[in-house]
């Protein structure tokens, strides 16, 4: 009746190692799954044209270890009164201006044109 199994203190370590390992790995493809979902949900999603107005722009410069990176902000307001802020290149950004109305294409919250009436 003396079944007690004994375990080194090294042992309880790597059963505790294997036991974290196997978590951090669980949790990491249960995140990566998650963020795909969302990336193929976004791809899919309806394309949308409606009238809209550019009302405002603006930019953020990023500087990592040197290098240094903007990311263009174009906001629109459709004629039901809502607003979006959709992120442009730099070629789109360069082209608008607050003021322009015209008809504005989505898909999801992706920019994908803006036409000028």
């Amino acid at each position: 009746m003396d079944n007690v199994i004994a375990f080194s203190p090294l042992q309880v370590v790597l059963i505790m190692l294997g036991v974290f390992g196997a978590a951090f790995v669980v949790t990491f493809i249960v995140i990566l799954l998650i963020r795909g979902l969302g990336q193929w949900r976004q791809g899919n999603a309806p394309r949308v044209t409606f009238n809209a107005v550019v009302t405002g722009k603006r930019r953020e410069t990023y500087q990592r270890k040197g290098n240094v990176s903007e990311t263009y902000y174009v906001t629109f307001e459709a004629d039901d009164g809502g607003r979006t802020e959709l992120v442009v290149d730099a070629a789109t950004y360069g082209l608008l201006a607050p003021g322009d109305s015209g008809q504005l294409t989505l898909r999801g919250s992706q920019y994908l044109a803006f036409v000028r009436n």
